[in-house]
């Protein structure tokens, strides 16, 4: 099942952020709209957890979301659109290509409960 570029920024933002992220916080630090089919596509694909928190969702990435989030590292990943989808595709790979010298992974990067491996 294919992604769409707005639940792809969704699961970019949830993975730079390495928290949960209520869909009132991805909407407005954001400008993510982060509607119930695109909830229930990424909750059913198990790429994002959702919960109820009150009267709205908190997400979070799940395991499966951090391994297929690796993706947009590789040279050859996802075209990226709109405005700043270059500049984003660019940033993407480059540390891609960071990851892939250093041995780090996402988690590595932006999860801040991770401890990175040594460096070389």
């Amino acid at each position: 099942m294919q992604l769409t570029a707005r639940e792809r920024a969704i699961m970019i933002v949830l993975m730079a952020e390495a928290r949960e992220l209520s869909t009132a916080e991805l909407q407005t630090n954001f400008g993510l709209a982060f509607d119930r089919a695109s909830r229930q596509k990424l909750n059913y694909l198990q790429l994002v957890g959702s919960r109820r928190e009150g009267r709205q969702f908190v997400h979070t990435l799940t395991d499966l979301g951090w391994q297929s989030c690796r993706a947009e590292f590789e040279p050859e990943g996802p075209p990226l659109t709109g405005l700043t989808g270059g500049a984003m595709a660019a940033l993407l790979r480059g540390v891609g290509r960071f990851m892939e010298r250093s041995g780090y992974s996402p988690a590595d990067l932006f999860d801040p409960s991770v401890h990175p491996p040594k460096a070389m």
